[in-house]
């Protein structure tokens, strides 16, 4: 389980560094993404109790990687038929693949061989919310509030209302800026100071991903 939760905390950095408040999309579902593309990744390289045909890894590791590029340009998840035209292959086979990286992940089965923690529980049956968005919300927020207590208070405040936590609207550089009587600039310095020492908080997780 705490495997998952590690992976978990670099999709949300992850999600955090790559976040772009010029797109027309809301932080969570950005970061929500980003944790479940971690989470599965994570279990799909590591478990051997979850059998994925070798075949298709290539193009399974293809499509991924073409979310991703994708996401990050436009701020907003592909369609199946932008990724297949992307990469020169049948909507229908990307539809495939997407789904095998969600069905192949059985919920019945145990998180490790040695643990019978079972990825189910970690899971709340909630109808009205999907399991990324509860596992963000009970999991995540919380690693992410534990670790906004250890930053300055100014730095708190402006990943708060800049990324929209705490009940507040996301905020603008240039909003901040006139609440705080400083400059976009210099939000925009805090406000990356602040990310890359929760990056430094989590570099045990974060070290095999550096880039």
């Amino acid at each position: 389980m705490s495997e998952l939760i590690n992976e978990g905390n670099f999709g949300l950095i992850r999600a955090a560094q790559k976040f772009d408040d010029s797109k027309n999309v809301k932080f969570i579902s950005y970061a929500v993404w980003w944790i479940r593309h971690s989470i599965i990744k994570a279990i799909l390289e590591n478990n051997s109790n979850i059998r994925v045909p070798l075949s298709r890894l290539g193009k399974i590791n293809l499509v991924e990687k073409t979310q991703n590029q994708m996401l990050d340009s436009t701020g907003e998840m592909p369609t199946f038929k932008e990724i297949a035209e992307k990469i020169g292959i049948s909507e229908n086979e990307v539809h495939q693949i997407v789904n095998l990286t969600k069905t192949e992940i059985s919920l019945n089965e145990p998180i490790s061989e040695n643990d019978n923690l079972y990825l189910s529980d970690t899971i709340s049956q909630n109808t009205e919310e999907s399991p990324e968005e509860n596992l963000f919300r009970k999991r995540y927020k919380e690693t992410l509030y534990l670790q906004l207590l250890k930053l300055s208070e100014r730095e708190s405040f402006i990943l708060k209302k800049y990324f929209g936590l705490d009940d507040f609207r996301p905020h603008t550089l240039e909003e901040l800026g006139d609440e705080l009587q400083i400059s976009r600039e210099r939000v925009r310095q805090i406000k990356d100071r602040a990310i890359n020492k929760l990056k430094d908080l989590t570099k045990n997780i974060l070290e095999p991903y550096n880039e």
